[in-house]
């Protein structure tokens, strides 16, 4: 495995960092540098080459500078569109397979938890998605930076892409996701995993499916400081940041979860890593993709470094009506394939056991839900599947 806190200085000044990989360099943004300031802040900085950022940069700056490095892009997995019409099982196999009603019949959903979905969006006009946003109550809607966070208007979310308030997907991706957690049950077919919890959807993600480390960093650190208890991190790749590690690191400061997924290259990351998936972190949970006849999806990463696994096949969800073409229904809901479906059932999973145990830490819940899952031939690390009755005894043994 790539140990992604390797690093290899490129001369000059030892606050400057290339991984050691080529195909994460590959991965890199031509020209961009992304700069950690002791201040905490962070900037993207740009310059023709190495030498150049060294020269003319980092040796006049480097007392103020914690660490440096080649800021690398971010894609988002959209996941294989599936035809509906192919379909003749239950609409809602994911949220059965996991037993999530276990905890709802204790009076669960996902009360009181706030989960934010760092993703390509959020589609707030969905009907099986009204009511679900996690407001900002030091702000109004009114043209100003009410709470004096340095954004404007950013009352139920932000998109760090357009640098707006403005809610709207710019994939279908995010609204999908947030179908998973939290469609309303009683409104159309879809139930989410948790319904009651409140959604967070921070985008950072633009049209043609990739964002940056900066707008990630920037999202993570939005979360912690909204309340966020769960991330859900539906994306990935080559990128092997040590900042992103860090930030996610970070993040146990303000016991949060952390849930990403495991990717759809059909590898074990342990060998062929990805990023996030493969950090080894102690609030860091991630997930593979199992199919509705309860085994591993074919397109979904496994090994070691993978948790446990979710239904991440054919998963029907939300989606916004202006991408919903894929099928003849035309009734805002998509199927799809991908390790970023079954995430969002496990950062679920973790919104119903903090509902049930409020004071637990990120630790107990992480524990709880790997310890809980229900065996299976799943070549990942816990060998299991998600399941919530087995996590909810994992918290309370």
């Amino acid at each position: 495995m790539v140990n992604c806190s390797k690093n290899e200085s490129s001369g000059g000044s030892d606050v400057f960092k290339r991984t050691d990989t080529v195909s994460c360099e590959g991965k890199a943004i031509e020209g961009e540098y992304l700069v950690r300031w002791k201040d905490g802040s962070i900037s993207v900085e740009h310059f023709d080459n190495d030498k150049k950022f060294i020269k003319d940069f980092l040796e006049k700056n480097k007392s103020k500078i914690v660490s440096s490095e080649p800021h690398y892009k971010i894609l988002v997995s959209h996941g294989e569109v599936v035809h509906q019409r192919d379909w003749g099982g239950e609409v809602n196999w994911g949220v059965e397979a996991i037993e999530a009603s276990s905890a709802w019949n204790k009076n669960n959903q996902g009360e009181d938890v706030v989960v934010a979905i760092i993703d390509s969006g959020f589609d707030s006009e969905h009907p099986e998605l009204m009511g679900t946003l996690a407001v900002n109550e030091n702000e109004e809607m009114n043209g100003l930076d009410d709470d004096g966070n340095g954004l404007v208007d950013d009352r139920y979310g932000y998109d760090f892409v357009s640098d707006s308030a403005e809610m709207t997907d710019h994939t279908g991706h995010g609204t999908h996701i947030a179908g998973v957690i939290a469609a309303q049950h009683g409104v159309g077919s879809i139930d989410g995993a948790a319904p009651n919890v409140k959604l967070l959807p921070l985008n950072f993600i633009s049209k043609n499916g990739s964002g940056s480390v900066d707008g990630a960093i920037s999202a993570i650190r939005y979360a912690a400081k909204r309340g966020a208890k769960v991330i859900n991190a539906s994306w990935g790749g080559e990128a092997c940041s040590q900042s992103l590690r860090d930030e996610i690191a970070a993040l146990t400061k303000s016991n949060v979860l952390f849930v990403t997924a495991a990717g759809n290259s059909g590898n074990d990351i342990s060998a062929l890593p990805e990023y996030p998936a493969a950090f080894v972190l102690s609030n860091q949970i991630t997930v593979g993709a199992s199919t509705f006849d309860n085994k591993t999806a074919g397109f979904s990463n496994y090994g070691d470094l993978v948790d446990l696994v979710a239904p991440g096949a054919y998963v029907i969800s939300t989606y916004p009506e202006e991408f919903d073409l894929y099928d003849e229904a035309q009734d805002g809901l998509t199927a799809l394939n991908g390790t970023s479906m079954a995430a969002p059932f496990v950062a679920a999973a973790a919104a119903l056991l903090w509902s049930h145990k409020p004071d637990a830490s990120f630790v107990e819940i992480k524990q709880a839900l790997v310890g809980g899952v229900t065996d299976g031939p799943y070549p990942v690390k816990s060998r299991g599947l998600l399941n919530v009755a087995g996590a909810l005894s994992a918290l309370n043994p």
